[in-house]
């Protein structure tokens, strides 16, 4: 069964761009051999991972994520189980908040990405967000295609 997550991390200092970039590289590489998707966002320090796979290898990565030490790991959501995944091309995808389009009905990904937001809702509210900004992001992509 497929199964889905994100999580919310932060990094203080944040990682440079050029420091992203190798971890976004490695990270593709080893999604690809653990047959894993997903896309990466961050805002000043702040970072945001949706992972989709089989459970035991997304709650393997997740094991391994929790274990780095340049970042740390503020919410872990499991988002549940899939019958198909939202990004079957993306071993590992950077979203930049410049890419990503404000919509009126949904909040945005910057907003989500800021340590206040993070403090002051709860989970299920923030799950709620990310659903919708994980759909907005999926039905860009498939225009795309």
């Amino acid at each position: 069964m497929l199964h889905s997550l994100i999580y919310i991390s932060s990094a203080d200092p944040p990682l440079s761009d050029t420091a992203l970039d190798t971890l976004l590289r490695h990270a593709e590489q080893n999604n690809k051999q653990l047959g894993i998707t997903g896309f990466l966002c961050s805002n000043q320090g702040v970072y945001c991972q949706y992972l989709e796979g089989l459970s035991i290898a997304v709650q393997s990565l997740m094991m391994l994520i929790k274990a780095d030490r340049r970042h740390k790991v503020n919410k872990v959501l499991n988002l549940g189980d899939l019958e198909q995944r939202q990004f079957p091309n993306w071993s590992m995808r950077r979203i930049r908040l410049a890419d990503f389009a404000r919509n009126q009905d949904e909040i945005d990904l910057e907003t989500v990405l800021s340590r206040g937001f993070l403090a002051a809702v709860s989970d299920q509210a923030l799950a709620e967000q990310v659903r919708k900004i994980i759909h907005h992001i999926a039905l860009r992509d498939a225009a795309q295609r």
